[in-house]
């Protein structure tokens, strides 16, 4: 081989071995995982006054030899009380670290903390998921406010910078509330016929809200929206409406225009702000459930989201289940060896036909099975039923429960009344016969007649 095509040929070998090289490394780059920086409890509720406590956590994170976090919040609102290390980056304290934060402005609501490790090998970077820091934070006034990440940095042994995403916390007090009124539908309205519900909450200082509502289309769909009286306090002020209604769903938003003022509500009073009309498809149930929603006040701050408040959704039934139990016995006490005799009256107060199974028990408890009746029941019908429990193998008295037990269905609007009680007790088998009892007394009243007479003749003698 030629001295030219020996050096060509090392050339192109090691050309080759060092793309490959390269390549190998960006997969290894493209493969490090993306550390993920969020705080838990993601919402946090607490009245005026009170302290409450948040970490800092950590997800999928890359080998880091240290990191620093930026957060933010209202001052107003809230203050920072106390700041501590969490145990990822010193392996629950068996690696040594640098703990550090700023204290000159906590005040303005703005602190910068971070943590090292202290002369630790690059084998000491820890990796995975775990708590950076522990945050407690004290209550001055009610209202809302992002804890909100500002920048985050994270290192490896080699100083290199690491990628990362970040989720805010929130505090909110009070809890506000969104809810379908009225929250349950369940007439027996055919296809074609119509019925509404309306959007209501309990929100303070409302400027603008929007929210997405789904529903099942195959048993009902939205065919208008009308506004609420609330956000416009009856006219009085001007809004603007919006709403658009797909298959399967509707978005819904309002907003005072320039000008007007934020309006607030009660949970006594809650504020009206939509009603849907809805038109009957089909048989059967639908819920009616919020998708999201989004509350803000004149400042655009959030009052009201899925993480920061209470949703109540609805539902609609045109065939909804209500089997109810009655239950009654011969007699409330009984000697031992009596048959009690147990009446069950069922019903069907639901609009379909039902099949189901009546258990009875009867124990100290309730809890053994004394036996069982399948029914088949038409909507408005009822049947009586009829047990008997023998106490003959009952030892002694005592007090017993009858429970008698539907099991309710998927669509049952009254579970309580899928259950009855009733009680009786057993006299005691060693019960003693009244003529004993006579007999002992009147021996008694002879005993002490005789001493008496015998106190009576000595005391004479002595005399």
């Amino acid at each position: 081989m030629s001295p030219k095509k020996f050096v060509l040929i090392t050339l192109t070998l090691i050309m080759l071995i060092s793309l490959s090289s390269l390549n190998f490394q960006k997969m290894n780059v493209e493969a490090s995982p993306t550390a993920h920086i969020y705080i838990e409890p993601a919402a946090v509720i607490q009245a005026p006054g009170q302290n409450f406590t948040v970490t800092v956590k950590i997800k999928d994170s890359p080998r880091i030899y240290s990191w620093y976090v930026n957060l933010t919040w209202n001052p107003t609102i809230i203050r920072l009380v106390g700041i501590a290390e969490g145990t990822f980056l010193n392996q629950h304290w068996s690696r040594k670290t640098d703990f550090i934060y700023t204290k000159m402005t906590i005040e303005l609501g703005y602190v910068r903390f971070g943590c090292s490790l202290k002369g630790e090998p690059s084998s000491a970077q820890p990796s995975g998921d775990g708590i950076l820091a522990t945050l407690t934070f004290t209550v001055l006034e009610e209202g809302g406010t992002p804890i909100h990440f500002v920048w985050v940095k994270l290192y490896n042994y080699q100083l290199e910078q690491q990628p990362y995403t970040t989720t805010d916390g929130y505090f909110k007090y009070p809890i506000f509330a969104i809810s379908i009124q009225p929250q349950y539908v369940y007439q027996l309205l055919a296809p074609g016929e119509k019925f509404n519900v309306s959007i209501a909450t309990f929100v303070r200082n409302l400027y603008s809200w929007n929210a997405t509502i789904s529903w099942d289309p195959t048993i009902i769909n939205a065919t208008r929206i009308f506004e609420g009286p609330f956000l416009n306090m009856n006219e009085t002020l001007q809004t603007q409406f919006k709403y658009q209604i797909f298959k399967n769903s509707t978005t819904i938003s309002g907003a005072i225009l320039e000008g007007g003022q934020p309006v607030s509500s009660t949970m006594e009073n809650l504020g009206i702000l939509a009603t849907i009309e809805f038109e009957v498809k089909g048989v059967g149930a639908s819920d009616i459930t919020f998708k999201e929603f989004y509350f803000l006040d004149a400042n655009g701050l959030i009052l009201l989201a899925p993480m920061l408040g209470i949703s109540y959704n609805g539902k609609f039934c045109n065939t909804w289940s209500d089997i109810k139990v009655e239950v009654n016995i011969s007699d409330k006490t009984i000697k031992p060896g009596q048959v009690v005799k147990i009446t069950v009256l069922v019903k069907n107060e639901g609009l379909i036909p039902e099949t189901f199974e009546v258990r009875v028990y009867v124990g100290p408890l309730g809890l053994t099975l004394l036996g069982s009746r399948e029914l088949s029941l038409g909507p408005g019908e009822n049947e009586t039923l009829t047990f008997e429990w023998d106490s003959s193998k009952c030892e002694g008295g005592g007090d017993y429960k009858v429970r008698v037990l539907v099991d309710p269905s998927i669509n049952e609007v009254d579970v309580e009344n899928n259950l009855a009680f009733a009680e009786f007790s057993i006299e005691s088998s060693l019960k003693i016969p009244i003529e004993l009892i006579i007999a002992a007394v009147v021996v008694v009243a002879i005993i002490v007649l005789a001493s008496i007479f015998i106190f009576k003749m000595r005391r004479k003698r002595k005399f």
